[in-house]
């Protein structure tokens, strides 16, 4: 059950970056996925409310849905103006931009 629920993670964190391909815009922060059990949790982390952004990240996701083998439950989080990114924990980061952290 663990080996299957890593190939999941591993398919899933592929097809995420497959998806982003061309849509990762300047006020995205970090892209995430945690596996929350019975449900996939993906977080957008962005800076403030950028119609460019939410258009990129709706791309994203449906494009990420064509890809989707295993046809699992999703849940989409759009955290903004966050000031702190996750640098420890659960989560597997498939996108963080670089900055300087204070």
């Amino acid at each position: 059950m663990k080996n299957e629920r890593l190939k999941q993670h591993r398919d899933l964190a592929l097809s995420l970056n497959r998806a982003l391909l061309g849509k990762i815009t300047a006020s995205m922060r970090e892209i995430s996925i945690r596996d929350g059990g019975d449900t996939w949790l993906i977080t957008f982390i962005v800076d403030g409310e950028d119609e460019t952004t939410d258009e990129a990240i709706e791309d994203a996701v449906a494009d990420f849905e064509s890809l989707q083998l295993h046809g699992l439950p999703l849940k989409l989080t759009a955290l903004r103006n966050n000031p702190r990114l996750n640098l420890v924990g659960p989560d597997y980061v498939v996108f963080r931009r670089r900055e300087r952290l204070s």
